[in-house]
């Protein structure tokens, strides 16, 4: 029950763009742009100062599920390895 309430966290959090996954490219000549890394990282609202309670409860999440950050990071790894040529078309 933990766990799934963990996922529900999660997930609650991921869907609003609290935490965000981002993906670095770097350009290979010949093969366009290849995939450099994932990363999951909080998500931008604007000047933190501006609105306090928002990015404090975003940084509070961000450390909270960094776990569950760490198996999504898996999976992007899995499906997008590194190196991979990048498909920007959606």
């Amino acid at each position: 029950m933990c766990c799934l309430i963990y996922a529900m966290a999660y997930w609650s959090v991921r869907s609003p763009h609290w935490l965000v996954h981002r993906t670095g490219y770097y350009s290979d000549a010949g093969k366009g742009l290849c995939v450099y890394g994932h990363a999951i990282s909080q998500g931008d609202f604007g000047v933190p100062m501006l609105a306090p309670l928002p990015a404090t409860m975003q940084g509070a999440a961000a450390i909270f599920l960094w776990p569950a950050a760490q198996v999504e990071l898996v999976y992007w790894y899995l499906t997008i390895p590194q190196g991979s040529v990048a498909n920007l078309s959606g």
